[in-house]
């Protein structure tokens, strides 16, 4: 039986420390360890003996609905909750605002991809560098 409350008490001591480390993390803009950390925060909480403790986080999950979408909560299906508006794509004529020549209406689909295929910047270290050298043989200097 003293194993059991052992555990328990482990269990709680862990979740604290998970608290704490993901409000360390956060307020250092680690955002990935924050999220690792109170992932592992919920998972102790479903884990500790008793009631689960409610969220520390609650307030900044609401902060960032109100902020994302003008409201503080959301229905479980992920779908508008009543008298809020469904997110709807723009219209493809408000989505290029930003074109470069003003009297084009940014219409010609070919153009403006033509137009980000060249300004769009090459990937990798050595992408606009030279090739690679060729290989050698092996037991060769």
């Amino acid at each position: 039986m003293d194993d059991w409350r052992e555990l328990g008490a482990s269990l709680l001591s862990e979740r604290d420390a998970a608290k704490q480390k993901a409000w360390k993390a956060l307020a250092g803009y680690k955002f990935w360890m924050f999220g690792y950390w109170a992932a592992w925060w919920v998972k102790l909480n479903q884990l500790c003996p008793g009631a689960p403790e409610p969220s520390p986080w609650k307030s900044l999950v609401d902060a960032a609905r109100q902020r994302h979408d003008g409201s503080a909560t959301r229905r479980k299906t992920g779908a508008p909750a009543s008298g809020e508006a469904a997110h709807e794509p723009l219209p493809a004529d408000e989505r290029r605002q930003t074109h470069a020549d003003p009297a084009d209406d940014g219409s010609n689909a070919a153009d403006l991809a033509a137009e980000d295929a060249a300004t769009a910047e090459p990937r990798g270290r050595r992408a606009a560098a030279e090739p690679d050298p060729p290989l050698r043989e092996p037991g060769r200097g």
